[in-house]
């Protein structure tokens, strides 16, 4: 494969999004000031923290690698490594300064030290070396620490502050998580009217975005504001449901701290619901892959890429059906799907077909045909 020349980082997501679909070594020239930003887009957009680390190893160590260091061990929910490597970072400038100072109160969140967070992120927003994405990941984690707090009103009067730079920066990763925090607030206000405003209107800005790993990671947040709204507003199932597709989508995303959230939840309400755990929840987990029936999505880890089902009508009814058996024979495989009788003569090599396209779409190995009898594994 072509090197990819790393100017801007707009023409890199196409070429990143194809590389990693078809498991090909991606070789990205770059040079000290594009590194870190590599690093970020990685992370922050495609949701990554895997590549983003890789990408900075044998890198000069200069500030900001170092901090985005400190932000993928954030990420990864390594608290203690993330501390370390914050107490050794020297800034040299006030940007510097402030850029440290937006992870020290990540961080004092992740710790759940909130009036510290809040008095961080409070002095650093009066900065005048703060840029515009920074002050917008500020005010959405000061929101997030009101919210911690139990003030919700406040919350919602901060979060409110970056309507502006929303409308600058629609795509950013703080952009979601504002939306995605009003929900929680209004949820905890009951306000069902605006919580509800604010979930459709998350989820339609994340159904506007191409299906790649940038519209992965923004799920993922709007699946977790879901979930805050359902538990006021909805019933132990559907969040169940919401919740299994979180995690699932977590753990490819490599969110450990995001995974450890939804695995507590999934056990809350087993613990006090557990009917839900045995009902058709469209979750299906194989070793290798997951499929997401109501996303109609496959996370496959070998190699690692999303597919989605769209416009696979007939892909997704076999893989629904498949999904929810041991196994099946060809036959009556062939009667659920098409609702006829498998005519070995005229309909058997037209079966076959679609059963190799479908395994391309899933590991290698996941999909097994035996004396008959068909089983995804």
């Amino acid at each position: 494969m072509e090197p990819i020349e790393l100017k801007k980082l707009d023409t890199l997501e196409d070429a990143l999004s194809s590389g990693l679909a078809q498991d090909k070594e991606i070789v990205i020239r770059s040079n000290p000031n594009t590194r870190a930003s590599l690093s970020h887009f990685l992370r922050a957009f495609c949701g990554r923290a895997d590549l983003a680390q890789a990408s900075l190893l044998k890198q000069a160590d200069d500030y900001f690698h170092k901090l985005e260091d400190v932000r993928t061990a954030l990420f990864m929910d390594q608290l203690g490594t993330a501390q370390s490597l914050l107490t050794n970072l020297e800034p040299k400038t006030a940007y510097e300064l402030a850029e440290k100072n937006i992870e020290e109160t990540r961080l004092a969140i992740f710790n759940g030290d909130l009036l510290k967070a809040l008095s961080i992120s409070g002095s650093t927003l009066k900065s005048e070396a703060l840029k515009p994405v920074s002050r917008l990941v500020l005010i959405q984690l000061r929101g997030h620490a009101y919210l911690m707090l139990k003030q919700p009103y406040q919350a919602i009067e901060e979060l409110q502050r970056a309507n502006g730079l929303i409308q600058l920066y629609p795509l950013a990763s703080s952009s979601f998580s504002i939306g995605a925090f009003l929900v929680q607030a209004y949820t905890e206000i009951t306000d069902k009217e605006n919580a509800e405003h604010e979930l459709n209107k998350l989820f339609a800005n994340i159904n506007n975005l191409k299906k790649d790993g940038l519209w992965l990671d923004r799920l993922l947040t709007g699946l977790r504001s879901e979930c805050h709204y359902l538990r006021k507003f909805g019933n132990d199932l559907e969040r169940y449901v919401r919740l299994l597709e979180a995690k699932e989508i977590a753990r490819w995303l490599n969110d450990v701290g995001t995974q450890k959230k939804c695995k507590a939840e999934l056990n809350e309400i087993l613990g006090t619901n557990k009917e839900v755990g045995a009902s058709k929840n469209k979750v299906h987990i194989f070793h290798l892959w997951s499929y997401l029936e109501r996303q109609e999505l496959i996370l496959s880890y070998a190699p690692k890429r999303i597919q989605i089902l769209y416009d696979r009508p007939i892909a997704k009814k076999i893989l629904n059906t498949l999904s929810t058996r041991s196994s099946i024979s060809l036959q009556d495989l062939f009667k659920v799907v098409w609702d006829l009788e498998l005519n070995q003569e005229r309909y058997n090599q037209h079966l076959r077909a679609i059963i190799s396209k479908i395994r391309k779409l899933i590991p290698d190995g996941t999909l097994q045909v035996k004396n008959g009898f068909i089983c995804l594994r």
